[in-house]
């Protein structure tokens, strides 16, 4: 993956590795982040499926899920 198609830099060869490797790093810190939020929401729709029901139901605006007041 080509990180610098396209993109301009006015910069030393040095500065620009620096930057690649940054945003790589970026990259792969938010890869691991969403790979969480994938595994906690399997886990949810798995082990708590009356939740989402729930959640969808309300969130439909079914009266059933109404919030109690």
């Amino acid at each position: 993956m080509d990180v610098t198609k396209g993109v301009r830099l006015n910069v030393s060869h040095q500065t620009k590795d620096t930057l690649i490797t940054e945003q790589q790093y970026r990259i792969e810190a938010l890869q691991k982040e969403l790979t969480w939020y994938r595994t906690y929401g399997q886990y949810i729709a798995h082990a708590h499926t009356n939740v989402d029901a729930e959640a969808c139901g309300y969130a439909d605006g079914d009266n059933e899920y109404s919030l109690n007041k």
